[in-house]
């Protein structure tokens, strides 16, 4: 239960830190696709994946009781999670936030197909969380390519 609470507060950190950067008006005179998210459905959506992302690495560390390749790889996607906002949304670099969520993806990758094979469970819980980084990747992109 220790452990449970542990990687808890590791996301509550990176959620925390994320927060802190908001969109504010420098997001808001950018351009962007038809399909952006409104802000309103960033909140529900993040709640959810974090509590996920806590879940999954709880159930990695479970497996092994060490720093496995899976739990270095959970612990280096929170890392790159916590500091994308900082480079979209404090520095306005949407290039740099671009290479970020590209190195994002292959942690979340590379941990799925890490616990695909003895913890299903620990995948699983990442395969929302993935599917909607290969989305916010897109959308990086494409306020990168609108926004020179």
């Amino acid at each position: 239960m220790i452990a449970l609470v542990f990687f808890s507060a590791l996301v509550t950190l990176a959620a925390s830190i994320g927060a802190y950067f908001e969109p504010g008006e420098w997001y808001s005179l950018l351009a962007k696709p038809r399909w952006t998210p409104p802000n309103w459905l960033l909140s529900p959506i993040w709640t959810t994946l974090y509590i996920m992302i806590c879940l999954a690495g709880w159930q990695a560390w479970q497996k092994d009781y060490r720093l496995s390749p899976p739990v270095a790889l959970w612990g280096a996607q929170l890392f790159l999670n916590a500091a994308w906002p900082g480079l979209f949304f404090g520095l306005h670099r949407p290039g740099l936030a671009l290479i970020c969520i590209l190195l994002l993806l292959g942690c979340i990758i590379g941990f799925i197909n890490s616990t695909f094979h003895n913890n299903k469970r620990a995948a699983l819980l990442f395969i929302p969380y993935l599917i909607w980084i290969i989305f916010a990747t897109a959308l990086n992109f494409q306020i990168w390519r609108l926004n020179p």
